[in-house]
């Protein structure tokens, strides 16, 4: 799901808000699981294809 998310607003930051809302349906999301959620995508994807941009959210890197 969080993929999902990331790859269809690949052009921007996804806000802590809008992965909340999307995967948890606004139940309360603690920071430390989302970094678990994100950690394990990283290992899935072998590679560091997932920006965090501190304070914001995550997004992306552009492949060049």
């Amino acid at each position: 799901m969080l993929l999902d998310l990331l790859a269809k607003n690949h052009h921007r930051i996804v806000t802590y808000e809008e992965v909340e809302h999307h995967i948890w349906y606004d139940d309360y999301m603690s920071m430390d699981a989302l970094r678990a959620l994100v950690r394990t995508l990283r290992q899935k994807l072998q590679g560091q294809y997932i920006e965090n941009v501190s304070g914001l959210g995550y997004r992306l890197k552009t492949l060049q």
